[in-house]
């Protein structure tokens, strides 16, 4: 019995010191793993901001000898930086992962506007007897505030870049306003946006009449990582961003300054509507401090 214990407790210490000595092996065989080199890059710029969009809508319902009303409705979203403030692009990229593009907001500063208002109002009603009460337009509101720009990155086009270890070619930057204080549109005098953009990176894009304070503009501005990250001292750039359309579908280009007045449009029937805008952007590098 205790020869058959001791064999056990034998043939235990063996499987053990095997087992520690494969896995020692194991271990000190093994390759040790290469960690990948993060390479980091900050783009520091300034830009200046000046522009505005605008919403034009056409309620209609007047009609002769019949209760009905019309005016146009205008809602202006102006805005600007007053001076060059300083924002910055960052590029963190892994070899064989891809890369990651940052960006932060400028300090708020300037002016932000937004107004609306009721013109060209007309009333219809019977010809004969009793005129019927009518709601007359909506009540309207404007309130201002300030704003912060950045240059926001796009995604990386599909196939764009994939063998650089910090693939910047491809990858848009959009100028993004934020607006900061004043108040919300009235509730019967709102706002807004088309519902569709045409244009370059109009899938990222934002066009609105800044109905409440956030981030109220993503617009394309023929600017991508190469270009601002290879920015020279004293280089600047300058881009004219032209809103123009119905609402259905608003096309967004980008042109050389100043560029042309958009096309204001006609709004014939109840129902019509019509953007409008133009900003004025110029980038250039931080200055050494």
């Amino acid at each position: 019995m205790h020869s058959r214990g001791r064999r056990i407790a034998a043939l235990t210490t063996v499987v053990a010191v095997a087992l520690g000595g494969a896995v020692a092996v194991t271990a000190a065989a093994a390759p040790k793993s290469k960690v990948p080199k993060v390479r980091t890059r900050i783009a520091k710029l300034q830009l200046n901001v000046a522009g505005y969009v605008e919403m034009r809508q056409l309620k209609d319902t007047a009609s002769d000898c019949f209760p009905g009303e019309r005016w146009i409705q205008t809602n202006t979203f102006s805005f600007e930086t007053g001076r060059f403030v300083n924002v910055s692009v960052k590029n963190v990229s892994v070899p064989g992962y891809g890369s990651v593009a940052t960006s932060t907001f400028s300090p708020t500063v300037g002016r932000a506007k937004v107004d609306s208002g009721i013109t060209a109002y007309k009333a219809t009603n019977y010809c004969k007897g009793t005129p019927a009460k009518l709601d007359g337009p909506p009540t309207c509101s404007s309130s201002s505030g300030k704003i912060a720009v950045a240059l926001t990155p796009g995604e990386i086009p599909e196939g764009a870049g994939e063998d650089d270890p910090a693939p910047l070619a491809g990858r848009p930057l959009l100028l993004s306003v934020r607006r900061a204080g004043g108040g919300r549109d009235a509730l019967g005098c709102l706002g807004g946006g088309p519902e569709s953009l045409s244009g370059p990176n109009a899938d990222l894009s934002i066009v609105t009449t800044s109905i409440a304070p956030g981030v109220s503009e993503v617009l394309p501005a023929n600017l991508d990582a190469v270009k601002v990250f290879a920015i020279r001292a004293r280089q600047t750039m300058k881009r004219a961003i032209v809103i123009s359309g119905p609402c259905t579908k608003t096309t967004v280009k980008v042109v050389p300054p100043p560029g042309a007045a958009p096309n204001s449009g006609n709004l014939n029937a109840d129902g019509d509507c019509w953007m409008t805008g133009k900003v004025i952007v110029t980038v250039r590098p931080r200055p050494a401090t």
